[in-house]
């Protein structure tokens, strides 16, 4: 099924949440082929029973992924012929390229690193913080 991706609460973030449980709750091969990717065969080819079978698995996660966006994003991945490359422009779009995320990454670690509990704030509220922190380094791919 894939790992599940962790976010950082950003109304975005929440959306891939939620779309990596859609496309799981439909079939689990839907988040696959958005994860892993296609070939799209060429048009003289005659696809294989399992091409075809994750082909057709293509197609639905990329109608999912154009009903599920704004108008705005709909134009930004309207041309992607992969739910795979339909995902990455959103990630990119949302998230920045990888220098930019190891940046965000970076800051984060930095400000994690300084990291300490407020005056009068309970435990709870100082989890809270802290668990906010980790997950937003986590959902840019940070390991640590």
């Amino acid at each position: 099924m894939g790992k599940p991706p962790y976010f950082d609460g950003t109304g975005y973030n929440q959306w891939k949440i939620k779309m990596f449980g859609y496309l799981n709750a439909i079939h689990k091969d839907l988040w696959k082929v958005v994860e892993v990717g296609c070939e799209i065969p060429d048009e003289d080819e005659t696809p294989t029973p399992v091409q075809s079978y994750v082909l057709q698995r293509n197609f639905q996660a990329l109608n999912i992924l154009h009903a599920s966006v704004s108008t705005e994003e709909f134009d930004k991945i309207e041309d992607a012929p992969t739910a795979k490359d339909a995902w990455d422009t959103l990630q990119v779009n949302h998230q920045g390229s990888r220098k930019v995320r190891e940046s965000r990454i970076k800051t984060l670690e930095d400000e994690l690193s300084l990291f300490s509990m407020k005056k009068d704030e309970s435990v709870k509220k100082m989890y809270n913080r802290m668990k906010k922190f980790t997950n937003q380094i986590k959902s840019l791919g940070g390991d640590k």
